[in-house]
């Protein structure tokens, strides 16, 4: 299907999700006497989005764990017996031969860092070394693979599970949820996110908005992978930096910040007195956009520190009173009136956003440098049932993670997933511009995207802190004067960032070519590297 302004009609009803939920929900068959209502909620900054209420509550079915907790207790027992076997091995290997086991997305900033005095009284050597073990622990995915799908079996079977540790009401599916306050804003772009008639995106919003969020009560996911509500998939790092439930995120402070705009702001004026134009764009977190499906019992597990605000959220601020240009694509899907903006299957933002997001900042570049480049618009959204192949599996990255080696019966999908009816606006007299990306796996598409509409003549990237080219134009490996050649003849530099990747420390001119896998600086590392490039070749 493509749903555009004019190829549609309001009596259009789409189908709901919920009700194909399998056994690793809330059977929503039990709750057929339940009235959902939705209220109008504050849209993803404050991380409430559809806001359900029901009239009826579902009871938990029972356990066999709470009708046996003998046998319950005994089959732990025998199971933490086997896996300190699985758990010794492996670390025995690890000590004598080390690993090269690749980890997820969100771990690979790990590295270890040299053992000091110093160090270890600042706690950076145990922060490091935990961040490196649990990326290099050899047969690690094997492990968890293994517990996967033993836990998920057994749970089926009602005989090894947790929830007699849950609190009462919980994981049921009827928790209430109260209405927030909204002021006539954000009254308008709620309203406007479900408009049929002026909101080409209103289809695929309604979808969203109407499935339920159901608590898992079977298979959970592993410990990186969540299966959350309705079979929303997440990255537990994205969930932690939400909360602020562990490190590098609740260590953030307001001085490193500060520290980044001001780094950025210099950045932008050096750029600008060479013909460059930079923009920051900020890629949204599933969590703080999905956060109504982060499941109940992870957040019962964890600790966030009293009065912890987002690195995002002050960074907002900082941004709104600095003169750097930047794209922050959660307000920006507000604007335009995008709601569904994530797969259940994807830690990734599905094709329409990451589309919406590059076509801003090419409208961005026009605007600031006066240049007549190619920009794209969308005619409406392309539907399909299998993820439509856009530079890579994007949308059903961690699914595949999860589900890999184990019995995906159960398992949850999405619907529909969505890719742009995209165009050129100027195919004529639009100029071909050059172009350096840097930024995480969220710039793939935008990559593919400034290739696909030959928006780009030519085009230079990084994978975070790796140049994506001859080692000798990297500057962490050839030093701050590769950024001549990188800088030769660009004409927009683009730094994406996601909500869950900004950090508050930097490198010192001695040390950033041995930073590059520090998780407390991650992308402030590159950044800080063209920063003292350009104090050295400063113009004006």
């Amino acid at each position: 299907m493509n749903f555009g302004n004019n190829n549609t009609t309001g009596s259009e009803q789409p189908e709901s999700s919920a009700a194909q939920l399998p056994q690793t929900a809330t059977e929503t068959g039990k709750a057929a006497g339940t009235a959902r209502t939705f209220a109008s909620g504050s849209l993803p900054d404050g991380g409430t989005g559809a806001v359900e209420s029901t009239e009826t509550g579902v009871t938990a079915p029972d356990s066999a764990g709470e009708e046996y907790p003998t046998l319950n207790l005994a089959l732990k027992m025998l199971l933490f017996g086997v896996f300190m076997v699985f758990i010794t091995v492996p670390l025995l290997v690890l000590l004598i031969f080390g690993t090269s086991e690749r980890p997820l997305e969100s771990e690979k900033e790990a590295k270890l860092v040299a053992p000091t005095i110093g160090g270890w009284l600042d706690r950076s050597f145990q922060q490091s070394f935990e961040a490196w073990f649990s990326t290099h622990y050899p047969s690690r995915g094997s492990v968890v693979a293994f517990y996967r799908q033993l836990k998920y079996d057994t749970d089926n079977l009602d005989i090894i599970n947790l929830r007699f540790l849950m609190k009462e009401g919980e994981g049921t599916g009827n928790s209430e949820h109260v209405e927030p306050a909204t002021g006539d804003a954000e009254q308008k772009i709620w309203e406007y996110m479900f408009d049929t008639e002026s909101n080409m995106y209103a289809h695929i919003n309604i979808r969203r908005r109407d499935d339920a969020p159901v608590e898992p009560t079977g298979f959970k996911g592993s410990d990186a992978v969540l299966v959350g509500k309705s079979g929303y998939l997440f990255e537990s790092a994205y969930i932690d930096e939400y909360y602020g439930y562990s490190e590098p995120y609740s260590s953030v402070t307001d001085e490193g910040l500060r520290t980044l705009v001001e780094m950025l702001e210099y950045i932008q004026t050096q750029l600008e007195r060479r013909g460059i134009t930079m923009i920051y764009l900020l890629s949204s977190s599933k969590a703080s956009q999905y956060a109504e499906y982060i499941p109940e019992w992870y957040k019962n597990t964890r600790y966030a520190p009293e009065g912890y605000v987002r690195p995002y959220t002050r960074l907002k601020k900082l941004l709104a009173e600095s003169k750097v240009n930047y794209v922050d694509s959660s307000e920006l899907f507000k604007e335009i009136g995008l709601y569904a903006t994530f797969p259940k299957t994807g830690i990734h933002w599905n094709h329409v956003a990451s589309f919406e997001a590059t076509r801003a900042v090419i409208d961005k570049f026009c605007e600031i440098s006066g240049i007549n480049a190619r920009r794209l618009a969308v005619r409406g959204v392309i539907e399909s049932k299998s993820p439509p192949n856009i530079g890579g599996s994007s949308d059903v990255d961690v699914y595949n993670i999860l589900y890999g080696t184990i019995d995906k019966s159960g398992s949850i999908v999405d619907e529909y997933y969505y890719a742009p009816d995209g165009y050129v606006v100027n195919p004529d007299d639009g100029v071909k511009i050059n172009v350096l990306v840097q930024g995480g796996s969220f710039t793939h598409d935008i990559i593919n995207y400034l290739s696909k509409y030959r928006i780009a003549q030519k085009l230079k990237s990084f994978y975070y802190n790796k140049y994506n080219g001859l080692s000798r134009h990297d500057p962490l490996n050839a030093g701050y004067e590769a950024w001549e050649h990188l800088l030769s003849g660009t004409d927009l530099v683009i730094f994406e960032q996601t909500e869950q990747q900004i950090r508050g420390e930097f490198p010192s001119r001695e040390t950033y070519m041995h930073e590059a896998g520090n998780p407390f600086m991650g992308s402030n590392v590159v950044y800080a590297s063209l920063y003292n490039y350009l104090k050295d070749n400063e113009i004006g």
